[in-house]
């Protein structure tokens, strides 16, 4: 809790002690942590997974972050409002490489947020993403401790986690084979992403906690975190503008624009402060603005030179040094009449994000330049009809609206008095998802996809329904839906959700049947040659193979029983040098492998090879085998003339 007070010379001695005494309770009251919102994402191949914030997170909340994914990699958070992440417990690994580790970012940004896990290695089989946001929490330094734990018993228990602050926020979360069971007393459930859950408490006070439910599956593990509670105590000035620009835009008005102040939880405003002269000193307070960081300075005197200085505040009434000083002259006088104020301002809320203003025309002893239009105090556009539209607003939300006439010498008159119009409320529900299909991936998985749906403030997400019951959230156009059983139909719908809640109607049903486990092994046989064919030379052995389940993975070729080859595109065929095997019967074969591991052997064919050694050799030529008599006129073993007969490919020649 932030107080503010201001001391004032005067006060009796007991007012000021009251008044002491009252702003030390206040500080010494911390405040009770709170649960924002919550959103989860299920991821199952690459290297990210990101989970959007359904509303815009809060300055100074924290976030909670826990991840559950299936290899031991590392993991970092961050997100998109530039957020920084600190690890509040280490990695646990589970089961046989499965990994949990909680994270948080103290203090945050706030905004629209969408939180990104990014992982060391490629995902094997999932990752989830569950992302609570707090508020009440420490700012400075929330981690008061944490235990973790891991088992194969049926309950998850965190072990004893020792707490030292009064009313900590005690943040569980963990996984299961199974499922995790339900919150015990005292603690709420929060998401539950596949049977992976998270739950939280406060603190009753220091001491001794920890976590305990039930766990289906032969494996469970679960962290628990203690945040501390914000104390109330902010007594952080903010910095100081860093820069600071006054342009002269007529003779009685500088434009003062800035460099944005940084603050420890947050900048609430800025206090603007002028003197007369490029030297002077004397500096006084002469206009605020909220977040803005411009200032329009009017009602000056022409041809006087302005020196001003800008300081920020926060919400606890800190005050953070001033900027440089800039210094501006207004311009020589010409037309210093006003315009008469604007009257009739009036003003209706057209939808759930726009606004439509219109007024009587004010009349000036010139010439009426153009308006411009304040909304809750800041100029937010200027016309030159008697008519403005606001748009880019929040739903069904009010706002206050005044206007000003300017001429062309930049007199300003006065501004209307305020018109509060407000924003539609959102009533209408996207449009219906369209093309909803389902496709069997495999025997434990169907793939969804659908077309984006349509609404008149935008579509958040989508809800995804098996027979009938919510199975998941996304922010995509598609999902896997895994874990499924083999040989089973799933009918599906998806409908269309938006920022206000609104969900469509359900999509037409789409339906898809896992397959059954391929347990048949392909069809197979030898195309070419046939059983009995006479072969000689390079012959090209064909085989056809054909599977109805996996397909066809490969076909190996064997002669006489050995592998000689393998082919794994069809045509499936081998070039079979027969020059290099004997004379003779020779047995052909082919095994087929499906995708699924089933194999055939095919059906033996039989072939003869027939190769001859070389042509006809002319007479009185003989060919004989090695080591038969040579015989040439009575002589035996020696060729006519007394030579040895020579040798081709193993056989003499008789002469």
């Amino acid at each position: 809790m932030k107080s503010r007070f201001v001391r004032r010379i005067g006060f009796a001695i007991a007012a000021v002690s009251l008044l002491t005494a009252g702003l030390l309770t206040q500080m010494a009251s911390a405040a009770t942590p709170g649960f924002k919102q919550s959103k989860a994402v299920e991821v199952n191949t690459g290297t990210t997974a990101s989970a959007a914030l359904t509303s815009a997170a809060t300055a100074g909340d924290l976030i909670a972050v826990q991840v559950l994914w299936s290899n031991t990699g590392t993991v970092t958070i961050n997100d998109s409002r530039g957020d920084s992440f600190a690890a509040a417990t280490t990695r646990t690994t589970w089961g046989t490489s499965w990994s949990v580790q909680t994270f948080y970012a103290k203090n945050i940004v706030g905004g629209t947020t969408t939180v990104t896990a990014t992982f060391g290695t490629s995902l094997t089989d999932f990752a989830i993403v569950q992302v609570h946001e707090y508020s009440g929490i420490d700012k400075t330094n929330p981690l008061d401790g944490n235990v973790s734990a891991a088992g194969t018993t049926t309950t998850a228990n965190s072990g004893n986690l020792s707490v030292t602050g009064t009313n900590d926020l005690l943040f569980a979360g963990g996984g299961a084979y199974g499922t995790l069971g339900t919150a015990p007393s005292g603690w709420t459930a929060r998401l539950n992403t596949s049977g992976n859950r998270t739950y939280e408490k406060v603190a009753t006070g220091a001491g001794t906690y920890s976590f305990s439910t039930s766990a289906t599956g032969n494996r469970w593990v679960m962290q628990l975190v203690a945040f501390k509670a914000d104390t109330g105590v902010d007594t952080t000035a903010p910095s100081a503008p860093a820069t600071l620009s006054a342009t002269a835009a007529s003779s009685s008005q500088v434009n003062l624009s800035w460099a944005a102040a940084t603050d420890n939880v947050s900048v609430t405003g800025y206090q603007v402060e002028r003197c007369q002269g490029a030297s002077c000193s004397s500096f006084a307070q002469v206009g605020t603005t909220t977040t803005a960081t411009t200032f329009n300075d009017t009602g000056l005197t022409a041809s006087t030179s302005y020196s001003y200085r800008v300081r920020a505040t926060d919400a606890a009434g800190n005050l953070g040094s001033y900027s440089p000083t800039a210094t501006a002259t207004t311009q020589v006088a010409s037309d210093t009449t006003a315009p008469s104020v604007p009257t009739g301002l009036n003003g209706t809320g057209t939808s759930v994000s726009q606004t439509s203003l219109n007024w009587t025309a004010s009349t000036d002893n010139v010439g009426v330049t153009g308006y411009k239009v304040y909304r809750n105090g800041a100029q937010v556009g200027t016309t030159a009809t008697t008519s403005y539209t606001d748009t880019g607003l929040a739903v069904n939300t009010s706002y206050n609206y005044t206007v000003s006439a300017y001429d062309a010498a930049g007199n300003n008159s006065a501004q209307t008095s305020a018109v509060a119009v407000s924003t539609l409320a959102d009533t209408t529900a996207p449009t219906v998802p369209a093309n909803l299909s389902a496709t069997a991936a495999s025997s434990a998985q169907v793939n969804l996809s659908w077309n984006a749906a349509t609404d008149n403030v935008g579509v958040t997400g989508y809800k995804i329904y098996r027979g009938g019951s919510v199975l998941a959230t996304t922010t995509a156009t598609s999902y896997q839906n895994t874990g499924l059983t083999a040989g089973t139909t799933y009918s599906y719908t998806v409908s269309a959700v938006d920022v206000a809640g609104n969900e469509s109607a359900q999509s037409t049903a789409a339906q898809a049947t896992t397959p059954a486990p391929d347990t048949t092994g392909p069809a197979v046989s030898v195309t070419a040659p046939s059983t009995g064919t006479t072969v000689s030379g390079t012959v090209n052995v064909t085989a056809s193979a054909s599977d109805s389940g996996s397909g066809v993975h490969d076909v190996q070729f064997y002669v006489d029983g050995n592998a000689v080859s393998d082919d794994t595109t069809s045509p499936y065929s081998y070039s079979w040098n027969t020059t290099g095997a004997s004379n003779g019967s020779h047995q052909l074969s082919v095994v087929a492998t499906d995708n699924a591991g089933n194999m055939t052997v095919s059906a033996t064919v039989t072939v003869t090879v027939s190769n001859t050694s070389g042509g006809s050799v002319p007479n009185p030529l003989k060919i004989m085998p090695l080591g038969d008599s040579l015989t040439q006129g009575g002589v035996n073993g020696s060729a006519p003339g007394g030579l040895y007969a020579p040798t081709v490919n193993g056989y003499r020649l008789d002469l």
